[in-house]
């Protein structure tokens, strides 16, 4: 009998909360930005030495493909040049392992 009551207080409970994160959700006042507050992401400068490093690891499009072979790997080859020029003290201070060619583990 006390189970039964317990899962019976649980369960309101539980239905509650859901029924809240409902009504919390419909009711929120999200912001509506104005056309003159998108900024897109070319016209954008980034003027921080970090950012710009972390930038050009991004710029480098290493797509893998579903079919393996179809792979462009010569940017995979690329961004792992980047990196070690870009973060020599990661590489000073960290054990690197590469695991299938392109799989780079850090620890």
């Amino acid at each position: 009998m006390v189970w039964k009551r317990l899962l019976g207080v649980i369960l309101s409970l539980i239905v509650l909360v859901v029924i809240m994160v409902i009504i919390k959700t419909y009711t929120y006042p999200f912001k509506k930005m104005d056309e003159q507050q998108i900024v897109p992401v070319a016209a954008t400068e980034v003027s921080d030495p970090v950012l710009q490093r972390f930038a050009g690891g991004i710029r480098i499009p290493t797509i893998s493909n579903q079919v393996y072979e179809e792979t462009n790997f010569a940017p995979f080859d690329s961004f792992k040049l980047y990196l070690p020029e870009t973060y020599p003290a990661i590489y000073k201070v960290m054990d690197t392992l590469t695991i299938n060619t392109y799989g780079l583990v850090f620890r």
